[in-house]
């Protein structure tokens, strides 16, 4: 997939700020991407790409949403997939820099209550949460029919006993497409 169109669109919204990017993908984009290595070695999920897999981890442990660069990119994070909320509308710049801002609200908000039921287990309330926040922060979106715009992922869907405490976190991801 062609994504110059994608992150020619990055480097004009996000110019002033700093975005980090896995350092296999970063090669040479320059301002605003930062490269970054996964903190932590974890088995990866048989049949999970590599590097989609330590993005996720990433966004995690920065506690951070993950832009996706086209639905493509997508189905290679499938296997932690929790939540998506869908859309049929097309969006512009503005709207674009609204989700992904909800999106960083968002991770920041629960960050402690995913973490706590995340150590206990409790997986279901997990999902009840992250369903029940994505629907309310996300009412713009509604109907919810169409392609998928944010998805909600959580590492330990496939992973058990992360090391580290932002692990068990739940990651918003933002699906950009033209």
């Amino acid at each position: 997939m062609d994504v110059s169109k994608h992150v020619k669109y990055l480097k004009k919204a996000f110019r002033y700020r700093a975005l980090g990017i896995h350092k296999t993908l970063a090669k040479d984009l320059g301002k605003p991407f930062i490269s970054l290595e996964c903190p932590f070695r974890i088995r990866k999920p048989k049949g999970v790409d590599k590097t989609a897999f330590e993005s996720l981890m990433i966004a995690l442990f920065y506690v951070s949403p993950l832009i996706i660069l086209g639905a493509d990119s997508a189905e290679d994070l499938e296997p932690f997939k929790v939540f998506a909320i869908r859309t049929k509308t097309r969006e512009d710049g503005r709207t674009r820099k609204l989700h992904l801002r909800v999106c960083d609200y968002s991770i920041i908000d629960w960050y402690p209550k995913l973490v706590e039921l995340g150590k206990s287990g409790e997986l279901q309330k997990r999902l009840e949460l992250v369903r029940e926040d994505g629907e309310k922060r996300f009412w713009r979106l509604k109907p919810y029919e169409g392609k998928e715009r944010i998805v909600y992922y959580d590492l330990l869907q496939q992973v058990k006993n992360p090391p580290h405490e932002a692990l068990y976190n739940v990651v918003p991801g933002y699906i950009l497409e033209f």
